[in-house]
């Protein structure tokens, strides 16, 4: 991310053998599309301060850490960081203050990790491991994975009237198989079903025998709750937000259907415990062939499709300003037409709470996407971008680094070049970044060193990790490196997009 805009990258760690890499916040996630793990990847503009998953503006005074915002002063006798103990104000007059990298802003509860580094819907987590779901999800320990909440089934009422003898022995309860040598407790044993069900009300009014026969309540091995509505197995329902279809598999436990029944946008219906098909509308871009990476631009906010075709094909045209010239020719570019669709949880803005699952469904529903970006309206967001290492991506505002500092995360998996100002922990450096230092920020970190013209700088992600050059697209936006990936995150887009036409 560029010094015009802030990357907030999500860190949801899963690693499968073969085929994830190890990932880490800065909201970015692993090789495959069908998972989302390990996001990173956070930065401000110049006048502001970094916090957990936000940025904050010149004088935030946090009260919870007693920390000021005082980014941008010129004045201030030390601009190298962000967070100070000025007090309430900044003031860059008095003696030069303490400096800290560990801000701790009231808006992000630090015994909370952000919703983007928990698990997301069907991931597998361990109960015992003490792994995080997303907020509307639990971590299920039957299935171990990341599910909605499980809501008990009501149990069958038992009606036993008072005068009712008392029931014999070895009875079968109301819910459970029953037979002429295992008799029911209190209700009657079903011939059509075999389970034990509960008896007619007692009335001392004689009513007329009822024409058609009542339906009997669902045997919870064979139910699945959802809010006050019972489902029975191989029902279904569509999870709007989220663009997916669930199957009852009974025991109160639901299962995403893939691939998608729909091919687009699923509609609910609760009434029929069912679901109807809406096809999402794509549009082609630039198409240069077939056996192509597939990208697609997905608008939020926007009342004009004009407008957004606009700043797609803008978009676009940024990865020409880079050295991935050569290479654009080796991607189609598509756009979703569908003006309706959030891609935010909770209501939130910008980079907070970005459905990055989402963002991916639909453009595959749509277009077929291997990777897709959502381009936000910047009248309704600051600027900033965000993206999940082989996922998606997300920004608001369309700078000249913006579209393929984000796209170098989400597609050639690269970490950030900067250093991140709050606590993250990320096990391995990625193909840009080296653990390990040379004798001088002149001589190659060994990561690279059959490499020409590389060193090994300080800072990549963390503090005691180096970087390959002073400074690249994935650091600052600053002419020239800083509008060019340099020589291990180029071969990394290579390395990609080289297994197409």
């Amino acid at each position: 991310m560029n010094k015009g805009e802030v990357s907030t990258i999500l860190a949801l760690g899963i690693v499968t053998a073969g085929a994830f890499i190890s990932l880490a916040i800065s909201l970015l996630i692993s090789k495959k599309p069908s998972l989302v793990s390990n996001p990173k990847a956070v930065s401000c503009l110049a006048d502001q301060c970094v916090g957990a998953i936000s940025c904050y503006p010149t004088g935030h005074f946090d009260a919870n850490s007693g920390l000021t915002c005082c980014a941008a002063f010129t004045n201030c006798k030390n601009t190298g960081y962000s967070w100070a103990t000025w007090g309430n104000s900044c003031s860059c007059t008095a003696s030069t203050p303490t400096p800290t990298n560990t801000p701790a802003p009231t808006s992000i509860p630090t015994t909370t990790p952000p919703p983007s580094v928990c698990l997301t819907l069907d991931q597998t987590c361990d109960p015992a491991a003490d792994n995080c779901c997303q907020p509307d999800l639990n971590c299920n320990s039957i299935v171990k994975k990341c599910i909605a909440p499980i809501i008990p089934l009501t149990p069958f009422a038992t009606l036993i009237p008072s005068n009712t003898p008392t029931p014999p022995l070895n009875c079968i309860a109301n819910g459970n198989n029953c037979s002429a040598s295992a008799p029911c407790c209190s209700g009657y044993c079903q011939p059509s079903s075999g389970f034990c069900w509960p008896q007619p009300p007692l009335t001392s009014t004689p009513v007329s025998t009822p024409t058609t026969t009542p339906t009997p309540a669902i045997p919870p091995a064979q139910a699945c709750k959802r809010g006050t509505e019972t489902y029975s197995q191989n029902q279904t329902y569509c999870d709007e937000q989220n663009n997916v279809v669930k199957e009852c598999l009974g025991s109160n436990q639901w299962q995403t259907i893939i691939p998608h029944p729909c091919g687009g946008k699923c509609t609910d219906d609760p009434t029929g415990h069912a679901y109807s098909c809406t096809s999402f509308s794509c549009e082609d871009l630039e198409v240069n062939g077939s056996n192509k990476l597939k990208v697609a631009f997905i608008p939020e906010n926007w009342s004009s499709l004009q407008d957004f075709k606009e700043q797609a094909r803008q978009a676009k045209e940024r990865l020409r300003l880079t050295n991935l010239k050569p290479l654009v020719n080796k991607m189609n570019f598509y756009i979703v037409t569908d003006l309706s669709q959030k891609f935010h949880f909770n209501n939130a803005k910008g980079c907070n709470d970005v459905d990055h699952t989402k963002i991916y469904n639909v453009g595959q529903s749509a277009c077929g996407a291997d990777k897709s970006m959502v381009i936000d309206n910047p009248s309704y967001c600051e600027i900033c971008g965000q993206a999940i290492i082989g996922l998606s991506a997300y920004v608001c505002h369309i700078g000249l680094s913006a579209v393929p500092h984000e796209f170098g995360h989400a597609i050639a998996l690269l970490d950030d070049e900067y250093v991140y100002t709050w606590p993250i922990t990320i096990p391995n450096p990625g193909v840009n970044c080296s653990d390990k230092k040379s004798s001088s920020s002149s001589t190659p970190c060994s990561k690279w060193k059959n490499t020409s013209n590389l060193g090994c700088y300080k800072g990549c992600t963390y503090d005691y990790w180096y970087r390959p050059t002073e400074n690249s697209i994935m650091r600052y936006e600053t002419e020239p490196e800083g509008l060019n990936f340099n020589a291990p995150s180029l071969k990394s887009w290579e390395d990609i997009l080289n297994k197409y036409n």
